[in-house]
């Protein structure tokens, strides 16, 4: 895709979010390191939080126990381990997040503006007349601010929301593979449901996305060239033209939630239908004496959260596939030739005459 050339459409998809992802591993880089550790961190917060949901479901099958005679110490040192697992759960929460994501995205938020300052001031001033100023410096503030929400949409959405859900789905096929199969059987339907509104909303969305840089494009041009403007008396016809561009990014935005919100409905509603089977089915099985009320406290406790990301990764799934789109463009230009090379310690006259 060029520079300047509006995305097709038609191609817009699961390949661009893929492609995206694959951009925005080049470009972190420097951080790579610090950006795996926080992946580790992740993972293991995840891994401590649902073992002390799964404690919770051992201390809940060892109540009638405990409340006829038996011994209670085994209620207590299920308490104990429940308190050591969310205190390890909460540190190693707060280090991946101060510790490692936030360096990592104050870093890389600070490191990616200078290389594209650093690529355009390479081009060639053919380039640089062709492409328009303010169309490169709408290009470029968007394309770093979008790589920024998508490491964080990356960081607090997809990778929580993704280890969350295969580590319990793991552990719930473990515990009663029929009790997963049941929560997780609306999955496929809403699956399908988002990707018959993606093709619906993506062209939007790139049309959107093009208005926007006409509308930053010009601001900034009439801006920079205000005197020019003021000279000829064109405020009115500056003001008017942002003004229509702004009408045609709300009209196209506007038409992308109507169309959208009918999808959304139906993949909600199939999400709860799964998790209220699942719910019935545990109390099924427990009165037939195949499953524990332990069993059915875990359902309950991890299926809500279980479906609820799967909701949010619906919702950053669709944050993150707008941005792809700035994204890919931001590539095109780091991909530029360079054709100016001056050397760093290059001599600048003190004096120039003639």
């Amino acid at each position: 895709m060029d520079w300047e050339q509006e995305p097709d459409a038609a191609k817009l998809g699961f390949g661009t979010f893929t492609n995206g992802m694959k951009i925005l591993w080049r470009l972190c880089a420097p951080e790579r390191n610090v950006i795996l550790l926080s992946f580790l961190g992740m993972t293991m917060g995840v891994a401590l939080d649902l073992t002390f949901t799964y404690i919770v479901k051992l201390a809940i099958d060892a109540l009638p126990a405990a409340a006829t005679g038996g011994s209670a110490w085994r209620i207590l040192s299920f308490l104990l381990a429940m308190l050591f697992l969310k205190t390890g759960s909460i540190a190693i929460s707060q280090i991946t997040t101060v510790r490692w994501q936030l360096r990592a995205m104050i870093n890389l938020g600070n490191i990616w503006p200078v290389l594209c300052h650093t690529k355009l001031l390479s081009l060639s001033l053919e380039y640089h007349e062709r492409h328009g100023m303010g169309r490169n410096v709408a290009k470029i503030t968007k394309g770093c601010d979008r790589t920024e929400d998508t490491l964080a949409n990356t960081f607090f959405g997809l990778a929580p929301g993704l280890l969350y859900w295969m580590l319990n789905l793991g552990l719930l096929l473990w515990m009663d593979w029929r009790l997963a199969a049941i929560l997780i059987a609306p999955i496929p339907f809403g699956i399908m449901l988002h990707a018959r509104m993606s093709r619906i909303i993506l062209p939007l969305w790139a049309t959107w996305d093009t208005h926007k840089e006409k509308a930053t494009s010009h601001l900034i041009q009439s801006i920079v060239n205000a005197p020019t403007v003021q000279s000829y008396v064109q405020e009115h016809r500056e003001i008017c033209d942002q003004k229509n561009q702004r009408m045609d990014m709300r009209s196209v935005d506007s038409e992308a939630v109507q169309r959208e919100w009918p999808y959304y409905v139906g993949i909600g509603v199939s999400l709860q239908f799964g998790y209220i089977a699942a719910i019935a089915a545990a109390i099924l099985f427990v009165r037939e004496g195949s499953a524990t009320i332990g069993t059915v406290a875990y359902v309950m406790a991890t299926g809500l959260v279980t479906i609820q990301h799967f909701w949010d990764l619906i919702q950053v799934y669709r944050r993150m596939l707008r941005d792809m789109i700035a994204l890919e463009r931001l590539q095109v230009l780091l991909e530029e030739p360079s054709v100016l090379a001056n050397p760093v310690a290059g001599i600048v006259p003190e004096k120039i005459t003639g």
